[in-house]
C-alpha cells in the first residue's frame, strides 16, 4: 500500500516537471515558428545615404557669405566768403573718405555663381566732404608767399606728409589757426616746419593771413601798400589841383 502510494507521488512530480520545462519549450517553439512565417522579404535596392545628401546639395546649390570693405568718396563743396580777399581760393575742411561693409551672399552651382545677393550695408565710417571758400570781399589780394613767411592753417586738421604727395607716409598733423613756417614751394605743395616736424602740406590748406589777428584785412591791405600809396598821392595830387584852381 505504501508502495502504491509512493509510486503515485513520483509520476505526479514527473508530470509536473514536465509541464514546467518540457512542454513551454514546446509553445516558446511554436510561436517562434508563427513570427517567422509572418516574415516578408523586400526587393527594395539598398539606401544610400551619402547619395542621397550629394543630391540634395547639388540640387540646392552651394551658398556663401562674403564680407568686404568698399571706399565712401566725399564730395567737395564751394562757398563764398566776403571776409577774404577777392579771388583768394583756402580749404577750411579737408575731404576725407569714408568705410562702408557690405555683406553678399553667393549661390554656386557646378563650382559656379548662379545669383548673388546683398544681404546687409553697413556705413562704419562717415564720408567728409571737403569745403572750399572762394573769397569775395572788396578788396584784391596780390601777395604771394616766400620762404620764411608764417603761415596759418585753414583747414580743420591737415596731414603733414614725408613727400610732396598724398601717397606718401603721414609724419604729423596740425589743426586750423596753427602757425607754421615755410621753408619750400613745390608747385602746390609747401615743405613747412612746424616745432620739431618738417614735411609738406597742400598749400590750399594755408594761408599768410593771421587768423587771430583783430586787423586782417588792414595787414591785407599793408601787404599791398605799393597800390594804395600810389593812389593815396594820385588822390592828394588832384585834391591840391583843384584848391590851386
Amino acid at each position: 500500500m505504501l508502495f502504491h502510494k509512493l509510486f503515485i507521488i513520483i509520476i505526479l512530480i514527473i508530470i509536473e516537471l514536465y509541464n514546467k520545462y518540457f512542454y513551454k519549450n514546446d509553445v516558446y517553439a511554436k510561436e517562434t515558428s508563427e513570427e517567422a512565417s509572418n516574415i516578408k522579404i523586400s526587393t527594395a535596392e539598398p539606401i544610400n545615404i551619402e547619395n542621397i545628401i550629394e543630391k540634395n546639395t547639388e540640387n540646392k546649390g552651394k551658398e556663401e557669405y562674403k564680407t568686404e570693405e568698399v571706399t565712401l568718396e566725399y564730395i567737395t563743396k564751394y562757398r563764398n566768403n566776403a571776409q577774404l580777399p577777392k579771388g583768394t581760393v583756402q580749404v577750411v575742411q579737408e575731404g576725407r573718405e569714408g568705410k562702408q561693409q557690405i555683406v553678399t551672399k553667393y549661390t554656386y552651382k557646378n563650382e559656379e555663381i548662379v545669383s548673388e545677393e546683398q544681404i546687409s550695408c553697413k556705413v562704419t565710417k562717415s564720408a567728409i566732404n571737403k569745403i572750399v571758400e572762394i573769397g569775395t570781399g572788396n578788396y584784391k589780394n596780390n601777395y604771394k608767399v616766400k620762404i620764411g613767411d608764417k603761415l596759418y592753417v585753414t583747414s580743420d586738421r591737415l596731414s603733414i606728409m614725408s613727400e610732396p604727395n598724398e601717397n606718401s607716409q603721414k609724419v604729423g598733423t596740425i589743426f586750423q589757426k596753427d602757425e607754421v613756417t615755410l621753408t619750400e614751394i613745390q608747385n602746390s605743395w609747401y615743405k613747412i616746419k612746424k616745432d620739431d616736424i618738417t614735411g609738406y602740406i597742400k598749400s590750399e590748406c594755408v594761408t599768410y593771413m593771421n587768423p587771430n589777428s583783430k586787423y586782417k584785412e588792414n595787414e591785407s591791405v599793408v601787404r599791398c601798400w605799393p597800390a594804395l600809396v600810389i593812389r593815396h598821392i594820385l588822390y592828394h595830387l588832384t585834391t591840391s589841383h583843384s584848391r590851386i584852381q
